[in-house]
């Protein structure tokens, strides 16, 4: 990133300075964006490797700064839950929207439905923002995703009043982790065909962003 600093008078660079720096440079990742790529975020670090260098009579400065994209990915800062539309500016060009409406992510009363991440990426619930809530009835109830071929039983009975969220590897229900096998499906590139089986009254919903190369 390239950044231009102009403190206007003298003695106000150095503490404009100390300030950018204190900005850019954290103990933890955070998100910036550009209206390069409008509608994506990008979640870095940056390791304070720059200098601000004050040239005698100028107070202003270009100079550049090296962030590290943790993801190697942009993510959408919409989800899945908003509306896949160029109206509203929610999206934008090149992130695969399509001329459709019919695209879902949220489901009642079916055992079988389709998933489609729009993303250039898989998304993986360990590593991206990606989360599922199932309300539902059953023993054994089971989630697979017959494209990637993953699944994630409970083996705990569940209930219609306890909803139940897949938070990266927890399966939670009213702030109790639930006993399971297998890990919650990933989302494969384009289409995924999910199927539950072993429960009844269902209510499902998928949270998720998508990744962009």
């Amino acid at each position: 990133l390239e950044i231009y600093m102009n403190s206007i008078i003298a003695e106000n660079f150095y503490s404009y300075r100390s300030e950018l720096y204190a900005l850019l440079v954290k103990p933890y990742p955070y998100y910036i964006s550009c209206d390069l790529f409008p509608n994506r975020r990008f979640l870095v670090t940056c390791d304070g490797n720059f200098s601000v260098p004050k040239e005698k009579e100028k107070n202003h400065v270009v100079f550049s700064v090296e962030f590290t994209d943790i993801m190697g990915a942009a993510e959408s800062k919409s989800t899945s839950l908003n509306r896949q539309s160029f109206e509203g500016e929610r999206w934008s060009p090149g992130m695969n929207i399509e001329m459709r409406d019919d695209l879902e992510y949220s489901f009642k009363n079916k055992k079988t439905f389709s998933i489609y991440n729009i993303g250039d990426f898989r998304i993986n619930p360990l590593r991206h923002d990606y989360q599922v809530k199932l309300r539902a009835k059953g023993k054994g109830v089971t989630i697979i995703n017959h494209t990637t071929g993953e699944r994630l039983k409970i083996e705990d009975e569940i209930s219609k009043s306890r909803e139940v969220s897949f938070i990266k590897q927890y399966t939670v229900a009213n702030k109790k982790r639930l006993k399971t096998s297998g890990r919650l499906p990933s989302l494969d590139i384009g289409r995924n065909d999910f199927e539950i089986q072993n429960a009844s009254a269902i209510e499902i919903v998928f949270d998720t962003r998508f990744y962009y190369a």
